[in-house]
């Protein structure tokens, strides 16, 4: 039994109908992943009106990162997907109603259906006869589905709108940020002072111990507590305190003075205090 050649056929056929059944799933899951990507940018754009999350640079790029990654979810598994040869007959049979022929073509070729030699080459004629009258185009197109699309549109102008609309938490969120910032620049400055302390030749240890306790946990009150600008305040005011505390047996003016020059940017923080 010779059926190398009219098999060979069948097959080209068969991966043919495959890369096309691939279209086609592209382009019902690319957009529909897009369409998921789009409406987690629209969930989150409603949160960010709600509480202050995203300014409208970091929402745009976060739209943009989900609506990618809904389209790169769409279609990895249809793109990546490999069918063997007997599934991609399966699928012809059922799509085209070819009634089990090119899958038992293929069951054939592959010994798993045992049949005289003469039946199988007839079955096999048979089988690119039928293939061949096929319109594939209309039995299996590729077009975009109008209702997925409708959504995606929806889904942009909402988008739109949130950028185009005030958003009434953006205020708010530019304050907490500057405050964030504010004491960050505490924290640092809070550690070059004990690093300072520690690093004075005229201390004893027992000395840099006893100045860089007062420092050290305003320092870990900033970096463990979430603290607005009334809270981190108060931690250098305290901090100053207790070196105040500690003037009767050190000269501490000078660490004083470095703590009111780390608290002044957040005491006079203008978007702090809008």
């Amino acid at each position: 039994m010779n059926t190398a050649t009219p098999f060979a056929e069948l097959t080209q056929r068969l991966r043919t109908w495959d890369r096309r059944r691939r279209g086609r799933d592209s382009l019902i899951w690319g957009p529909r992943g897009l369409l998921i990507g789009l409406l987690a940018a629209v969930l989150l754009a409603a949160a960010a009106r709600l509480r202050p999350l995203l300014d409208g640079r970091e929402l745009l790029w976060a739209t943009l990162a989900l609506a990618l990654l809904g389209v790169a979810a769409g279609l990895v598994g249809v793109l990546t997907r490999r069918r063997d040869l007997l599934a991609q007959a399966h699928f012809a049979d059922r799509q085209f109603r070819l009634q089990e022929r090119t899958s038992t073509a293929v069951e054939i070729q592959l010994n798993a259906l045992v049949v005289p030699p003469t039946l199988a080459q007839q079955q096999l004629q048979d089988t690119l006869r039928a293939s061949a009258q096929l319109d594939t185009r209309a039995l299996l197109p590729l077009r975009l589905h109008r209702q997925d699309w409708l959504m995606i549109t929806l889904a942009l102008i909402l988008l739109a709108l949130s950028f185009y609309l005030p958003n009434p938490q953006h205020d708010l969120l530019r304050a907490q940020r500057a405050v964030a910032e504010s004491i960050q620049a505490q924290e640092e400055a809070l550690q070059a002072l004990i690093n300072e302390i520690q690093q004075n030749p005229a201390l004893s240890p027992e000395q840099q111990e006893e100045l860089t306790q007062p420092v050290e946990s305003a320092l870990q009150a900033l970096q463990e507590g979430n603290l607005g600008q009334e809270e981190a305040v108060a931690v250098l005011s305290q901090a100053e305190a207790d070196l105040r505390d500690l003037a009767a047996s050190h000269d501490v003016s000078a660490l004083r003075q470095r703590l009111q020059e780390a608290g002044a940017p957040l005491a006079d923080n203008p978007a702090a205090q809008s």
